[in-house]
């Protein structure tokens, strides 16, 4: 078996530079697969189990970054004295999530 013709998804169409990180979308390769007459060749399916296993794992990793950005803001917010906490709204949003959970 031979393997030629590697090229860049057409989808995404780019190439990062060197200096930057690859996003999972820029790593799809395509892959043009030539065997020798006669040998029988593979062939794979990802069950829809699987896709889906992957588009949450691919949604996940996006997180951390929205996370990092939202902590930031409110450690900057506290270090200038800007961050305010409305003691009603907190205990009633404490109930509210916790109370059933208490009474079970």
């Amino acid at each position: 078996m031979t393997i030629t013709n590697i090229k860049p998804d057409q989808a995404s169409g780019a190439i990062a530079p060197a200096d930057k990180p690859i996003s999972t979308a820029q790593r799809k390769v395509s892959l043009e697969v030539k065997q020798p007459p006669g040998e029988a060749s593979d062939k794979v399916e990802l069950s829809p189990a699987s896709k889906e296993l992957h588009q949450i794992y691919s949604f996940l990793q996006n997180i951390p970054e929205q996370k990092s950005a939202k902590i930031a803001k409110l450690k900057e917010l506290i270090v200038e004295g800007k961050y305010k906490v409305d003691a009603q709204e907190l205990a009633d949003k404490l109930i509210k999530d916790f109370l059933p959970e208490i009474l079970k």
